[in-house]
This record gives C-alpha cells, sequence and structure tokens, in this order.
C-alpha cells in the first residue's frame, strides 16, 4: 500500500483499483471518485483485477461481487495476502451469506446496488482516515509493520523483536495479522474465530486462547504490557503504541 496523501483541505487522495464488469456503473464510479480527488483504475474481471492489484500499491479496493470470470472475494483472498488496505464490496445482494462471504475473506465495508455515491465517498474517507491513523508504518514500501515494541515481516511471516527473528505458526500469524487491522478495536471472539479458522463453530473459545496465548509470549517483551488485552468472556484489543 503505498502512502496516501492529503489535500490542502485535508481531504485524503487516494490510489483506488475499481473492479467492476458493469460499464456504466464504472463511468459513473470512476467520475464520483474523480470528483473527490482520488486516482482510479479500473478492471473488469479477476484475471484483471489480481494483475493490477501486483503491478501497484493501491491504497483501497473497490470490488463488485459477482464478475465475469468468478467472484470477487478471490481478488480480496488474493490481496489480503499482501496488504491491509480497505477492500469494500459492490453487490447487488445484501443477504446473509453474501454478506458473510465478503467479510471472510478481509472485506472492510459493503455497499448495495444501485451506489449512492455520498455514501460510497463517506465510507472511503472513513476507512482511509482511519487506516492513517493506525501506528504502523511501511518502510520503504517493504511489507513490514513496525510498532513500538516489534515489527511484523509479513512476506517471511516473522516477528523481528530487539535483534530477534521469531516465527509465527500459521494460526498465530493469521490472527495477529486480523488484530492489526482492528488495532484498538475490541475484537470477538466469534469474528477472530470466524475470521481464522473460517469455521461458523463460534463455541470453540479455548482453541482461539490458546493461540492467543502463545502469540502473546512472541510479541510481549516482558509480562505486563498488554499488547494483546483480553476482556473476558468477550474478545481482545490489540494496541502496541
Amino acid at each position: 500500500m503505498r502512502k496516501s496523501v492529503y489535500t490542502e483541505s485535508g481531504d485524503i487522495v487516494a490510489n483506488i483499483l475499481l473492479v467492476e464488469d458493469d460499464a456504466d456503473l464504472c463511468f459513473l464510479t470512476e467520475n464520483s471518485l474523480k470528483k473527490n480527488n482520488h486516482e482510479c483504475k479500473v478492471a473488469y474481471s479477476v484475471k484483471e483485477g489480481k494483475a493490477f492489484s501486483s503491478e501497484t500499491s493501491y491504497d483501497l479496493f473497490l470490488l463488485d461481487f459477482n464478475l465475469p470470470d468468478g467472484t470477487g472475494d478471490e481478488i480480496g483472498r488474493f490481496v489480503r495476502k499482501f496488504t491491509f488496505a480497505p477492500i469494500i464490496f459492490l453487490t447487488g445482494f445484501s443477504d446473509d451469506e453474501t454478506i458473510k462471504d465478503s467479510y471472510s475473506c478481509g472485506a472492510d465495508d459493503f455497499i448495495t446496488k444501485p451506489v449512492n455515491f455520498t455514501l460510497l465517498n463517506l465510507k472511503i474517507n472513513t476507512l482511509l482516515t482511519r487506516l492513517a491513523s493506525k501506528p504502523f508504518r511501511i518502510i520503504e514500501d517493504a511489507p513490514l509493520y513496525v510498532f513500538k515494541h516489534f515489527a511484523l515481516d509479513v512476506a517471511r511471516r516473522i516477528i523481528r523483536r530487539g535483534g530477534e527473528e521469531i516465527s509465527l505458526t500459521v494460526f498465530e500469524y493469521e490472527i495477529l495479522r486480523y488484530l492489526i487491522r482492528h488495532t484498538d478495536t475490541l475484537v470477538l471472539y466469534s469474528d477472530l474465530y470466524r475470521s481464522v479458522w473460517q469455521n461458523d463453530d463460534t463455541d470453540d473459545i479455548r482453541t482461539v486462547a490458546v493461540h492467543v496465548s502463545n502469540l502473546r509470549k512472541k510479541i510481549d517483551p516482558s509480562p505486563g504490557i498488554g499488547i494483546i488485552t483480553t476482556v473476558r468472556g468477550v474478545g481482545y484489543i490489540f494496541s502496541d503504541k
């Protein structure tokens, strides 16, 4: 993700990838984004969306759910491998299954068609402002997220702490990645379990707790700092300022 810039009035100017196969909606959406000072690249398929997202760094993704060669959640899962940039789904459906599929692939929000462009731009600005305020940064465009007490090397999936490199299990990495995307926010046990284990069995809190406990030992340099705080019976809050 490249670093967003600001206009003199304080508005965020973002580089946005729009993946949508409806040419008329693409035209209207692109015009709306440009009126709000954003840059916009348009892709019309899953294949193009993946290709464009691999070639250029984007600050935000707008993804249609139903595309000619697949579904937008394929692109969502693909880009989540290398960026935490916000994802908003554009969908003609508002049923629970579509919404669940959107969020399960790492989406931050969704908007139903016909698109209300005023609402869409409010959602975009809210997500970009929230992201800009997060206490992590990217060093020289490398996938390294630096916090006060540790750094997460996304490419190698390791923790760097005090000159030491600490490996993470698959589940530890996915848990940490999810918590980072929701910094300073209460993350429910159920949401964390669904995202990491891709399973709706939300009663398995013990499994979550065991992995979080192991992860906490790796990122906390000493007991009591509380980078991952447990809200008993509810979930966790990640914060490392």
